[in-house]
């Protein structure tokens, strides 16, 4: 059997119809593919824990507060030695980090910050250090 290459048969139309037909899944198949691995990557997010920055605050009477801000709250170090693990809270104006029941707050607005523990005011009249 000689092939003729530039005359049109019945299977070289079947040929290209299978090839036009397989084309078009496994262009539909990879699609799929990329559309399923961009929204893995969109639905990406950094660790809950990302540090966006820290500060150190000289209080009245001697008192200090070391601060390392997170991506979705604060840790919180007193000059007492004690450590708060803090989320971010809603506020009209400033930083306000508070404990599950909000018994410790933590405010900071520009570079100053203070504590309230109880509705009492703790750690007053701090100034962010360089």
């Amino acid at each position: 059997m000689k092939i003729e290459w530039k005359k049109v048969t019945w299977y070289s139309q079947i040929i290209a119809i299978v090839i036009f037909v397989a084309v078009f899944f496994v262009g539909f198949f990879f699609g799929k593919k990329y559309e399923s691995s961009r929204s893995v990557i969109s639905g990406w997010a950094p660790p809950r824990s990302s540090v966006v920055a820290s500060a150190s605050f000289t209080c009245s009477a001697g008192k200090s507060i070391q601060a390392v801000f997170l991506t979705t709250g604060a840790e919180v170090t007193l000059s007492d030695g004690r450590s708060e693990n803090l989320t971010q809270a809603e506020s009209a104006d400033g930083g306000r980090y508070t404990n599950s029941d909000e018994s410790f707050v933590f405010w900071t607005k520009g570079n100053g910050a203070f504590v309230t523990e109880n509705g009492v005011t703790t750690y007053v009249n701090c100034v962010a250090t360089k």
